[in-house]
């Protein structure tokens, strides 16, 4: 007889417990994975080296997906989320864009992040961003997220920036910060950081 064999019913508690706990950390886990970053892709910034999109592709435990923008055929994926809800864009008021021809919006257009699990975000320069917005009108009925008490933008590997705006990368920063997800913004914003001291030709600025 083996004395110190467990009863049945502690080896069945253990069991029970050991369960519980990988359910609750696959919950935690699905919960941080609703955050779902879509960059809407101006094919023109795939070759770019000053791309900050790519910093945020490759951020572990984010959910990114990049779709690249063609006139004509709206991503079908991309569409279905729209269609499903809970999809914000962060894109300033076009009134504020040089060019916009579009009257300001209301107060009824915007969300809160926290309302929100899908966000696009327009991945090219401002001009090609005016654009891609002005000639998808599925874009322009989404509600817009604004990244109020952001920080001043770091990035001038580009000329032509707006007052005010952000690269892709910050903008996700702000976001995961707003959406308490404190440790994937350190971990981006160290990355990002580290691309704009050491992309080469940080003097030769690319145009917008």
């Amino acid at each position: 007889m083996n004395l110190s064999a467990q009863p049945s019913s502690c080896i069945n508690r253990e069991k029970t417990i050991s369960r519980l706990y990988i359910i609750i950390v696959r919950n935690i886990k699905t919960s941080v994975n609703l955050m779902h970053i879509i960059l809407l892709t101006h094919e023109r910034e795939l070759d770019k080296k000053t791309n900050t999109g790519r910093l945020v592709e490759v951020i572990d435990g984010l959910h990114v997906t990049r779709i690249i923008w063609k006139r004509t055929e709206p991503d079908p994926a991309l569409l279905a989320w729209i269609g499903q809800g809970g999809v914000g864009l962060l894109y300033p008021d076009p009134a504020e864009l040089a060019g916009g021809p579009n009257p300001p919006l209301t107060d009824s257009f915007f969300s809160a992040p926290a309302s929100l699990n899908h966000f696009i975000l327009i991945d090219s320069t401002w001009q090609e961003a005016r654009k891609i917005y002005n000639r998808s009108p599925y874009l322009q009925s989404l509600p817009r997220v604004l990244l109020e008490s952001a920080p001043p933008s770091l990035f001038t590997l580009r000329r032509n920036q707006i007052e005010g705006g952000l690269c892709t990368a910050e903008s996700v920063v702000t976001l995961l910060r707003l959406k308490h997800q404190n440790s994937l913004a350190n971990q981006l914003e160290t990355d990002f950081h580290a691309f704009v001291g050491h992309v080469p030709g940080r003097l030769n600025q690319e145009s917008v």
